[in-house]
């Protein structure tokens, strides 16, 4: 097995910093929508504030696009290790431990393999560890699906109002993709939170994971001596 504890806790920080950026970014998003109604409703708006207002939101994007970058990359390398331990506790798993990097950017694929993978490692590794009384049976894949359909939400909507805004620049579209987006950022505080939780709670069982291998070397150890007494 190798160390994944470094790793979700360097996932957790980017989660929160991605957390706190789409925050930033909807409030930016508010103050768009706001501009941009006043100008509606007929508002002298000066080449100043509309300036503005594209620098705040071309710089917010950058930040943005870099923390998410950021936050992907780090899951993945977590969420990879975690499935690699895993197979050298639990034989014959659904998929190899590659799939758990390569799922995420195939298409359809992404859809529902990430989340069978997540599934099965929080599954397998409860059982393996309620059998070793190491834990308590708590069902705790159950928070996997709920992880997912906000991941799945979030996608989808974030992906719809994009396409919109590249597609159409009138400014009642544009309010309207601009009220969207707030509530896609609001969208993020829970799927955050699920997120977060569900690493700090797998990695809290992943750390018990070594006991096991300890337990079957001492468990071979003792049959040695059994069979060099006979």
């Amino acid at each position: 097995m190798r160390p994944n504890a470094q790793r979700a806790r360097i996932a957790i920080a980017f989660l929160w910093m991605y957390m706190a950026v789409e925050l930033i970014s909807g409030i930016s998003y508010y103050f768009q929508m706001l501009l941009l109604q006043d100008a509606n409703n007929g508002s002298m708006i000066t080449l100043e504030a509309a300036n503005a207002n594209d620098m705040r939101q071309l710089l917010i994007g950058i930040v943005f696009l870099l923390v998410i970058i950021g936050a992907a990359i780090t899951f993945i390398m977590w969420f990879r290790r975690g499935y690699y331990n895993l197979h050298k506790i639990v034989p014959n798993l659904s998929h190899s431990e590659g799939w758990a990097a390569g799922a995420w950017f195939v298409p359809i694929l992404n859809w529902f393999r990430p989340y069978n993978i997540m599934k099965e490692m929080v599954y397998e590794t409860e059982d393996v560890l309620a059998k070793a009384d190491l834990i308590e049976r708590k069902n705790r894949a159950r928070q996997v699906g709920i992880w997912w359909a906000l991941w799945i939400s979030y996608s989808v909507i974030s992906n719809i109002i994009s396409r919109i805004e590249m597609r159409n620049d009138d400014i009642d579209m544009l309010i309207f993709t601009s009220g969207a987006n707030v509530v896609v950022s609001a969208l993020c505080i829970p799927l955050t939170i699920v997120t977060v939780r569900m690493v700090k709670e797998y990695s809290k069982m992943e750390d018990l994971l070594p006991s096991l291998t300890d337990q079957k070397r001492e468990i071979r150890l003792d049959n040695s001596d059994i069979l060099d007494s006979i």
